[in-house]
């Protein structure tokens, strides 16, 4: 009887087969909707999900950088690259997984969707950043009338009294905080002042837990915002460079309508 001798190559190539056959295939929604939005260019929306339909996930009228942040869970200074259109083409989004999912299920499949009707390629790189840091002051943070720890009930009839011409109200953790103050960097940095470019990222570094109701009062530039920032909340904000994880986006491609 003959026997089979395999060679180290023919063995590892039959290791690789074997390996490449067993590999999991990606999380996926069993059935997926991607349309060109017929609703402008007006802010977009989303349904479904965790906490509302765990069976299904809409997004409307939203950008492909829009959903790029959202599957990944990054802020927008994380993410760069790619065609101009994908920040400002906008699109419907409908899909239904097998069976109920979790946000971090949604999320992962989210991702599949993506890399399947854009053609999505992306590769992590870690930058130094310019970034403010927020941390605690030395006498902070100062937990008063402006900024105290609630729960959730609380902090929902909290928010329903703000004025929201007076400032800033906010109700979530610290890192939602941080994201706020970003967001409203235009304020302090206005088209045609000193500072060229995007806004740095604002991040939380504090490791304060929990949820709080947090009211700053901001006028716009004649504030000094670190020094507001600090006197108001007790919390300090230093900007310097920090080691950041981006996502580079190599390529994308607008989906077939289907």
């Amino acid at each position: 009887m003959r026997q089979r001798v395999f060679t180290a190559a023919s063995m590892a190539a039959y290791c690789a087969v074997i390996l490449l056959s067993q590999e999991p295939k990606p999380p996926a929604f069993e059935v997926a909707s991607v349309k060109p939005s017929a609703s402008g260019a007006g802010s977009g929306g989303k349904k479904g999900g965790p906490g509302a339909d765990p069976g299904l996930f809409s997004a409307r009228n939203r950008t492909l950088k829009a959903l790029i942040l959202m599957a990944y869970g990054i802020q927008d200074y994380q993410l760069s690259g790619g065609p101009s259109w994908v920040a400002t083409d906008r699109f419907d989004v409908q899909a239904k997984p097998a069976e109920a999912a979790s946000r971090e299920q949604m999320m992962l499949m989210l991702r599949t969707l993506l890399a399947e009707r854009f053609e999505l390629r992306l590769h992590h790189e870690t930058k130094e950043l310019p970034a403010y840091v927020l941390t605690t002051a030395r006498n902070g943070p100062k937990f008063g009338a402006q900024f105290r720890k609630v729960d959730e009930a609380a902090l929902a009839a909290e928010l329903e009294k703000r004025d929201s011409s007076l400032g800033i109200p906010l109700g979530g953790t610290m890192q939602e905080f941080a994201f706020l103050i970003r967001q409203n960097m235009r304020l302090f940095y206005p088209a045609g002042s000193d500072w060229v470019g995007e806004p740095p990222p604002v991040v939380d570094e504090t490791g304060l837990p929990g949820l709080y109701s947090i009211f700053l009062k901001i006028h716009g530039p004649t504030d000094d915002l670190p020094a507001e920032v600090e006197a108001q909340l007790g919390l300090k904000m230093n900007l310097r460079k920090i080691s950041t994880d981006v996502l580079i986006m190599d390529g994308a491609a607008k989906p077939p309508v289907n």
